[in-house]
Order: C-alpha cells, then structure tokens, then sequence
C-alpha cells in the first residue's frame, strides 16, 4: 500500500524539546510544522515499497556513526520558514546524497509541487527528477522552528525566536524514515 515519507534526523531529546518549547510558545502568530524537530534529508515521497528503500538505505550508511552537527545561524527561507541553519559535513552531506537516490527508486506516485520562488535550469530538471530543486549542491541542511503566517512579522518573531536559549550542537543517533500521513516515526535507522 501506498505511504507518503520523508527521510530525516531528530537531534537529541534536550535539543528537540528546546525547539518544541519554541513551537509550542509561537503556536497562536505562526505555523507549525507537522512533523517534529529534525534535519531534513529527503523530502517527502508517496512509496508502495518504503521497506525495499529501508533496506537498501540501511546497507549503504552501515559504516556511519553517531553525529555531532553545529548550528551556524538563524534564518528565513524564500517561503517564510525560520530556520536554525545547520553547518555541513561530508558525512551529513552523503546521508543527504544517498537518501534522495535511493529513495528516487522506490518512489511510486511522483508528487505535484508548485514553486513560488526563482529556479535555474538545473533546479527545474532537479523539480522534474526529484519533485524538489533544493538537492545536492543546493541542499542547505537546517532546521524549521516555525513558519511565518505574514513575511512582515519577520523581525518580531525573531526577536522572540532569538530570545531563546539554543544550544548550538546536537547529536543524531538515527535515520527516521517518518510516515506523514500518520505523523509518526515508521522506522528508525540506528548509524
């Protein structure tokens, strides 16, 4: 049976709940994510076969090891998320990589995005292989504390996003293979 997934790492339980508190404080003036506190790695697929993906995922990323990841800046994407903008590594970088290969192959219904924001000629043939033009060279690991109802309360909500203290390292033990029509972790893969 068809699911829809999507491939990331959640940091640490003391990481993950410093950014729910910051959800759960902004939650009346912005919007929040549906899925919980992480470090995207592919976006979401519609997959009759996640458990093949699995498998295959598991084999390739066998020699990996727990990381250590660092925060690097506060940001707001094109689309009005704030984002903690995650520094890259080689290692975050291959996680990244080979998730969106591998899952390419088992995707089973090819998703329907419309972009709002400017694309050059590889994104748009990234759009047309990958549904996402924000793969590769142009991934940008961070994470998504909250997206913003208007673009002009975008100073106010970082002064009180700032207002927070954040540490500026975490640990990931595991990749989530997370199902986002139950909104539930479907399998986590120990590195």
């Amino acid at each position: 049976m068809e699911g829809r997934y999507c491939i990331i790492l959640l940091p640490d339980e003391t990481f993950g709940n410093v950014i729910s508190s910051i959800r759960n404080n902004l939650k009346n003036i912005t919007q929040l994510p549906s899925v919980p506190p992480h470090v995207t790695l592919r976006e979401d697929f519609f997959s009759d076969n996640i458990n093949g993906f699995i498998e295959e995922y598991t084999k390739e990323i066998s020699d990996s090891k727990t990381l250590k990841l660092k925060i690097v800046n506060i940001e707001v994407f094109q689309r009005g998320h704030i984002v903690f903008l995650v520094q890259k590594n080689a290692t975050l970088q291959r996680l990244h990589e080979k998730a969106v290969r591998i899952s390419q192959k088992y995707v089973s219904t090819p998703k329907i995005v419309d972009f709002d924001c400017e694309l050059n000629e590889e994104q748009k043939e990234m759009v047309k292989k990958y549904q996402l033009p924000f793969y590769f060279k142009y991934y940008t690991p961070h994470i998504t504390i909250i997206r913003l109802n208007e673009l002009e309360d975008k100073e106010h909500i970082l002064k009180l996003v700032n207002k927070y203290e954040v540490p500026n390292e975490f640990e990931v033990s595991h990749v989530c293979v997370y199902d986002k029509l139950k909104h539930e972790v479907y399998r986590l893969i120990k590195l």
